[in-house]
């Protein structure tokens, strides 16, 4: 959750499975979902949350968006853990570079093939989905920060 647009809008991201792929394929990240949906997805949760998220633009409901930069953010809380001194910052950036980038690169390539001017075939579509909604940023770069930390006091296993 972030503020956008000069503290006018609440930027607000919520990752869940999509409960009305079609069944022609059509499970698009672009299309746009129903405040109805969102709410019965976080069933459960803290009433305040839902509030906030019963507030939602219908016409803003809808999925990549922000995901990267909130992958991004889990990488560098990761890599640079409390406690960091500066002299590890900046091989610790390569780290995080080395965490995000082929990542990034990936999601954008699809993204971008995925796009309403192009038509992917569904069977790619399917396995980017897994590869994507299944994938654990924090645990990635916890373990890329530990095998640096073992490669770097030169107990390789």
């Amino acid at each position: 959750m972030y503020p956008a647009r000069n503290n006018e809008l609440l930027n607000f991201v919520c990752i869940h499975p999509d409960p009305q792929e079609t069944a022609d394929g059509d499970n698009t990240w672009n299309r746009e979902g129903r405040v109805e949906d969102l709410l019965k997805c976080y069933e459960g949760f803290d009433p305040r949350a839902l509030k906030l998220l019963a507030l939602a633009d219908p016409e803003s409901l809808k999925g990549q968006g922000a995901a990267q930069a909130i992958e991004d953010a889990a990488s560098l809380g990761c890599v640079l853990p409390l406690g960091t001194t500066r002299a590890d910052v900046p091989s610790r950036m390569q780290l995080y570079e080395k965490c995000r980038k082929e990542r990034a690169e990936r999601v954008q390539d699809v993204t971008r093939q995925a796009g309403p001017a192009n038509k992917m075939e569904l069977q790619k579509i399917k396995e980017f989905d897994e590869y994507n909604y299944g994938y654990d940023e924090v645990g990635h770069s916890t373990k890329m920060l530990q095998e640096s930390l073992r490669e770097q006091n030169g107990n390789i296993k």
